[in-house]
């Protein structure tokens, strides 16, 4: 069969197109603001990039950096079944629906630096589930559509250096047992309730036996809670600023 490439340099441009990526592989641009993804035609459920590395059983890391991601309905960023960490610097996603940026089944997380992830929002479609909608079952049963700037469910996850700001729900979102986050010099601004119900509302929120780990990190100006840490999670912070929350701190 014909050798996959290792990666992939990509001149300035805009792009309308979607990438799915089912082999380890570097896509690399050659600058963030100049390298656009825009992929015109929506889609509720199709990210603008789809990394799923399920028929790969030795895997090396995927990498993603210089590149912007510009969207019209439809969702960011996905990994799935990533047995290696994905390498991600210099990403920027704006303008997303359901999630920016999300790591779901089996995936073992990033290692992520210079991010900002901004207007992401929830469908009101997909959310107009009763179970969905119900708040007790929030981050688990409705992963993935509820308009945070990130989604982190599964694996290891380390950023550095990142900007979430003014998306749904949450800004970041941590759950399930054995998931991990280590957050250091990020700024979680201006997150909104969900559109559905007018609920939610946090900058990070860490459920489920999650872990997090934070340094230097800003969180203001968020809708309900700065920082919500419920069902047996563990949150450990320094250097942790919490201000201007709309209606509790934590």
């Amino acid at each position: 069969s014909e050798e996959q490439p290792d990666f992939i340099l990509v001149k300035t441009g805009i792009y309308d197109e979607v990438v799915k990526i089912t082999q380890p592989v570097s896509i690399i641009g050659a600058c963030n603001l100049g390298v656009v993804l825009a992929p015109s035609e929506p889609s509720e459920t199709e990210p603008a990039i789809n990394i799923d590395l399920t028929s790969i059983s030795e895997q090396k890391p995927v990498t993603l950096r210089e590149l912007s991601i510009k969207l019209n309905k439809r969702p960011g960023v996905k990994f799935m079944n990533n047995s290696q960490q994905a390498v991600i610097s210099s990403l920027s996603i704006a303008n997303a629906i359901n999630y920016g940026l999300a790591f779901a089944e089996n995936s073992s997380g990033a290692i992520i630096k210079d991010i900002a992830i901004m207007n992401t929002s929830s469908s009101a479609s997909l959310l107009g589930i009763p179970d969905i909608v119900d708040t007790a079952c929030y981050s688990r049963c409705a992963p993935l559509i509820n308009g945070s700037g990130i989604d982190i469910m599964g694996g290891k996850v380390s950023i550095d250096r990142a900007l979430i700001s003014q998306n749904e729900s949450s800004g970041i979102n941590v759950a399930e047992m054995d998931t991990e986050l280590s957050l250091k010099n990020a700024v979680i601004r201006e997150t909104n309730y969900r559109q559905v119900d007018e609920t939610r509302g946090e900058g990070l929120n860490v459920d489920f036996f999650s872990t997090v780990h934070i340094e230097n990190v800003n969180i203001h100006h968020n809708h309900d809670k700065g920082i919500s840490v419920h069902n047996d999670a563990t949150l450990n912070g320094i250097e942790l600023i919490i201000e201007e929350t709309k209606h509790t701190q934590y």
